[in-house]
């Protein structure tokens, strides 16, 4: 916890100078932020960007936006991630591991459970871990988290493209199936023209390590005579991280380009993706307690992704638009295994083993407010996957929902509703008798969910939300999901959120929240393997979990040249048959800060991050892991970045900035994974140094 003290002094430090930032914010182009007096939350983004509007794919209910954050354009530039998986981890509740094989990322949201992620529309695919850790963040013009899945409107709550229907699959402590959240990226739309150009270079300060990075992106906006308005953006990026020797193994490189293009005439907007990458990517060796070194040797060359998504909206009224989504990706990767392998091999050793993933799908949405205050919604989403690896399958899942929103007493109170209902459908499996006997053409049990929410602002400084949520998964025998010891029957959950938010002034913006999970006969992986038609699965046992925790979040702007955010989320308890975990399986608790502040034409950034001890992970589909004789050695870490940002302009209308960035300056070398066969734990690389240059046209 001392770390923790640290952190939040160095926090109150960056606060202390109270100065005016008028010169920066010219010269970045915007408008200078004013300290304002007790205040409204309002949000004036563009309209299909407000949480509330019509036209937004992604409208949250009064009551579901509390448990809703966002990193917008400028936030990520503050915060200098390192990839989008850095930037998530620095969300509120978020806890992101790393683990060096086949799955190298995992998310653990309020503790655990799987999320739902879309990239304009798309709902990705299952391989998203690695296909994220490649985008490009400066094509991102907002992410968001939505905590709780209580917003059933925006994509199938149960996973697509995986053969173990709703499942959490081995994500040991997941609470059951279906997501506990969602993860929303949109790529970068232009406002007028303009152009971005920037590059970078930083050092791994052990081995004085070298890795680049650079993009542009361009893009315009148009009215025709005929009174068409539109956009068109284009962009190239890439990274080149190299392996700091053979014994880490952990070097990446990506290059990726996008094309974006939008187009409106009275009541209808059409928008374009078309997005691809290809990339390189060393799934790093672990260490043992011992310092032994994990003598696997497993990369990825090439990884690709292909991805275009289109969009189009009816505007049909002021009260009434209809949103329709359509998209295809692709995901294709060979991996190669060289060196002595100390657990069962899949594949022959050295020998490659090629994917392929297609996933498609396509959604309508329809939104309708009425005269009396009342807003429906109606969404139904279709999404096919055929993947070819060592084992072929072909999967469908599709879902519809139904809600209402009901505001009464000029918006002081409004409470909603809403259904939904996911069925997986399993098409193929390869010819085997292993597998013809693990999976068959059938449908699954559906996933039902419902949800109600309630929101009351007695006064503009104070707005109070509850929600309570409600799923039965259906079950997942006959699939690849085993018991040892007898039949696993269906997963039911139940969840609960109660939130207080305070804004009575810029300065001090307070929000605490209560959450709960009770899941019955959660799935997690056993140690324990079997054959299934040429690869190794793991059995697994069910049990009763419960879930719950405390959740504080305190921001503000102050004098017009700071800002700061400063998040706890803390575990009450964490349960599975009755015996405690905390401590064991995830940490008690996650403390993260951000803080900004101007100085003439200098910005000061900081961010940063504790975790207590833990000393058990899941081990990313290779079945559980836990330390070494049991000790605490996982997470118990503090990590602070801190940059600072020069801005100038050059020429008459160009402008630039120049940014000096430091990732985990205090060099903390912290394992959030462990894998007791062979791989050990995977340690984060410690210190990074950096220079970017940003020049704006």
């Amino acid at each position: 916890m001392k770390r923790a003290v640290l952190t939040i002094a160095l926090l109150a430090a960056a606060q202390a100078n109270d100065t005016n930032s008028s010169a920066i914010d010219e010269a970045k182009n915007v408008e200078p932020r004013e300290n304002l007096e007790p205040i409204e939350v309002v949000d004036k983004r563009r309209d299909d960007l407000r949480l509330n509007s019509l036209t937004n794919p992604y409208r949250l209910n009064q009551s579901q936006i509390a448990g809703s954050e966002i990193f917008t354009a400028e936030d990520i530039k503050n915060l200098q991630p390192k990839d989008l998986w850095d930037l998530l981890d620095k969300a509120t509740g978020v806890d992101v591991t790393h683990w060096g094989r086949r799955h190298p990322f995992s998310v653990n949201l309020r503790g655990g459970g799987s999320l739902v992620y879309v990239l304009n529309g798309a709902v990705l695919p299952p391989d998203m871990t690695k296909l994220l850790q490649k985008i490009p963040v400066d094509m991102i013009e907002e992410l968001q988290i939505v905590r709780g899945a209580s917003a059933l409107n925006l994509a199938p709550l149960i996973k697509t493209g995986q053969m173990n229907g709703s499942t959490s699959g081995s994500t040991t402590g997941a609470i059951g199936g279906v997501a506990v959240g969602y993860v929303l990226i949109r790529v970068k739309r232009p406002e007028n023209q303009s152009t971005v150009l920037r590059a970078s270079v930083e050092m791994y300060d052990e081995k004085n390590t070298l890795s680049y990075k650079g993009s542009a992106w361009t893009g315009d906006t148009f009215e025709t005579e005929s009174g068409v308005k539109g956009y068109i953006a284009g962009m190239i990026g890439g990274y080149d991280r190299p392996k700091i020797n053979d014994d880490w193994f952990d070097g990446s490189r990506a290059f990726a380009e996008s094309l974006s293009f939008g187009a409106a005439y009275e009541k209808v907007e059409a928008n374009l993706l078309v997005y691809n990458d290809e990339g390189y990517f060393e799934m790093q060796r672990g260490k043992e307690d011992n310092g032994t070194q994990g003598t696997a040797r497993w990369f990825l060359d090439p990884i690709k992704t292909t991805l275009w998504s289109f969009d189009a909206k009816v505007k049909w009224s002021e009260a009434q638009t209809t949103i329709f989504d359509l998209y295809h990706s692709r995901y294709e990767q060979t991996e190669f295994i060289g060196g002595n392998r100390t657990f069962a091999n899949p594949y022959p050793a050295n020998n490659a083993n090629h994917v392929v993933s297609n996933t498609g799908g396509y959604g309508l949405r329809h939104n309708l407010r009425l005269e009396s205050d009342t807003l429906l919604n109606a969404s139904y989403q279709s999404i096919e996957t055929k993947t070819k690896d060592f084992e072929n399958y072909r999967t469908g899942v599709t879902g519809w929902s139904l809600g209402a929103e009901q505001a009464l007493f000029d918006d002081a109170l409004s409470f909603d509703i809403g259904y939904r209902q996911d069925q997986k459908r399993i098409f193929y499996d390869k010819a085997s008798a292993i597998a013809a006997a693990r999976m068959k053409n059938k449908d699954l049990p559906a996933a039902k969910v419902w949800a109600i929410g309630l929101n009351a602002r007695p006064i503009k400084a104070v707005d109070l939300s509850a929600r309570y949520f409600q799923s039965d998964q259906g079950t997942h025998s006959d699939l690849d999901i085993k018991s040892a010891s007898g039949k696993l029957s269906a997963e039911k959950q139940k969840r609960y959120e109660l939130s207080l938010g305070v804004t009575p002034i810029a300065a001090f913006n307070a929000q605490i929240a209560y959450f709960a999970i009770e899941a019955k006969n959660e799935k997690s992986a056993t140690s324990a393997t079997y054959g299934c038609g040429g690869d190794i699965c793991f059995y697994y046992n069910q049990a009763d979990a419960k879930r719950d925790g405390i959740e504080a979040i305190v921001s503000g702007a102050i004098g017009g040249s700071s800002t700061y955010k400063l998040s706890w989320t803390h575990m009450l308890n964490d349960k599975r048959d009755g015996e405690k975990q905390l401590g064991d399986m995830r940490p008690r608790d996650l403390l993260s800060i951000a803080a900004t502040h101007d100085y003439e034409n200098w910005r000061f950034n900081l961010s940063g991050k504790w975790v207590s001890a833990y000393s058990a992970s899941s081990a990313g589909g290779m079945g559980m892991g836990s330390s070494y004789w049991g000790d605490l050695r996982l997470g118990d870490y503090t990590r602070v970045d801190f940059n600072t940002i020069y801005a100038f302009k050059f020429g008459e209308d160009n402008s630039g900035d120049v940014t000096l960035y430091g990732r985990n300056i205090g060099d903390k070398q912290y394992a959030t994974r462990y894998h007791p066969q062979g791989g050990g734990y995977f340690y984060d690389r410690g210190r990074v140094v950096g220079v970017e240059v940003a020049l704006k046209y």
